[in-house]
């Protein structure tokens, strides 16, 4: 499979990330343009963000995860560099809140429970969320009770 030798290029420490990669696809002309390139690299990323280890979560929620073994030869962070350095498309599946820190140093915008790629964790805090707002709602409730006797009292005063 394609994937299997880019890995196995991409780790030898004389590839340079600079140097214009080659594509031709087995059973195509072989003709090396701007679009089989592309289409190289549109395949990388998704085959990078699906096997790497480095990443969790689903299209436009995808969230880093802490893997050292996967950190330790950068070979996600060359592939990912190569793929926007020679015209492929940068990922566009970030949660907004990694875009953000990725491209300000700090995140910009709030993180949504749908970041959060742990699913067990991510329905427990949709649930606290959702007490949340219940014992918000039952409180305005009796608030707005207590007002009513309130006035009420003091009319009949």
């Amino acid at each position: 499979m394609f994937i299997d030798d880019t890995f196995r290029q991409f780790s030898k420490h004389s590839f340079n990330v600079k140097k214009l990669i080659r594509v031709i696809f087995i059973g195509k002309p072989a003709v090396d343009d701007r679009g089989s390139r592309r289409e190289f690299f549109r395949l990388l990323i998704r085959e990078v963000f699906s096997r790497s280890g480095l990443f969790s979560g689903y299209p436009e929620h995808v969230v880093p995860l802490h893997n050292v073994q996967a950190l330790a030869d950068n070979l996600v962070g060359r592939m990912i560099a190569t793929c926007v350095v020679q015209g492929g498309e940068a990922p566009l599946c970030f949660a907004k809140a990694v875009a953000d820190f990725i491209v300000f140093g700090h995140v910009e915008s709030c993180v949504c429970l749908d970041d959060i790629p742990d699913y067990c964790v991510q329905s427990c805090l949709k649930q606290v969320s959702y007490y949340n707002i219940l014992k918000l709602m039952l409180l305005s409730i009796v608030l707005s009770v207590c007002l009513y006797v309130l006035s009420y009292v003091s009319f009949l005063l």
